[in-house]
C-alpha cells in the first residue's frame, strides 16, 4: 500500500468531530475546520496513515511534567480526512479523545456516525 507525503494529508475542509473527556464520557458533536498547518511534523506510514503529536511525548525519565496528545490520522479516500486524537495529561492519564471526519473544499459534508 501507498504512503502519502505531507503535501497530500495538508488542505482545507470542512466537517464534524466527536469529543469527550475523561471527565465527562457524554459525547459532544460540533463542526469542524481543518486549514493547513505550518511546520508541522508528520511521520507517513503505509495504508495513507500518518501520525503526528508523537513528537511530543515527553521522556519520562527527564519531563514528568509535560502533558502530550497523540495524532493518527487518515486519508481513505483524498477527498476525506479522518483523524483520532487523545490528550494526555502530564501523569499519562488520557484526558480528551477526539474523533475528526471531514471533506475537503467543496465535497458534500456527512455527519459522522
Amino acid at each position: 500500500s501507498s504512503v502519502l507525503t505531507p503535501d497530500q494529508i495538508q488542505g482545507s475542509g470542512r466537517g464534524q468531530q466527536i469529543e469527550f473527556t475523561a471527565s465527562d464520557l457524554t459525547p459532544t458533536e460540533s463542526s469542524v475546520e481543518i486549514s493547513p498547518q505550518q511546520n508541522l511534523d508528520l511521520r507517513c506510514l503505509p495504508g495513507h496513515l500518518w501520525l503526528s503529536g508523537a513528537q511530543q511525548v515527553p521522556d519520562p525519565l527527564k519531563q514528568r511534567d509535560r502533558s502530550f496528545r497523540l495524532e493518527l490520522g487518515w486519508r481513505p479516500d483524498p477527498q476525506v480526512y479522518l483523524q483520532l486524537i487523545r490528550e494526555y495529561d502530564s501523569q499519562g492519564a488520557w484526558q480528551k479523545i477526539r474523533w475528526i471526519r471531514a471533506y475537503r473544499e467543496g465535497m458534500k459534508q456527512h455527519h459522522i456516525l
